[in-house]
């Protein structure tokens, strides 16, 4: 699992808005912060909870859209490759998808 500011780091790269930390506020994961075992700061501020939410979701959004980037290229390349392999002959035309 991902550290809140590798996280943050990697949307920042990526070219996402990536909402500052409030002051008092580690970025640390939540889970470790949450973990009792752990010897992190866990600060219950709101503040602090929001922003981690935001960077989640922000990256949620990012591996989201990289995935699908990678699906569309994929679907392209196999289209390219079908169309070199088959014949013109048996290609599919727009009215046999109907």
């Amino acid at each position: 699992m991902l550290s809140l500011d590798h996280k943050a780091a990697l949307l920042r790269r990526a070219g996402f808005p990536v909402p500052a930390a409030p002051v008092n506020c580690t970025a640390w994961s939540s889970a470790a912060c949450n973990d009792t075992g752990s010897a992190g700061p866990a600060t219950g501020d709101d503040a602090c909870d929001r922003w981690r939410q935001s960077i989640d979701s922000l990256f949620v959004a990012h591996s989201i859209a990289r995935a699908m980037r990678s699906l569309q290229q994929e679907e392209l390349r196999l289209r390219d490759a079908m169309a070199h392999y088959l014949p013109q002959q048996s290609r599919p035309t727009a009215q046999e998808d109907l």
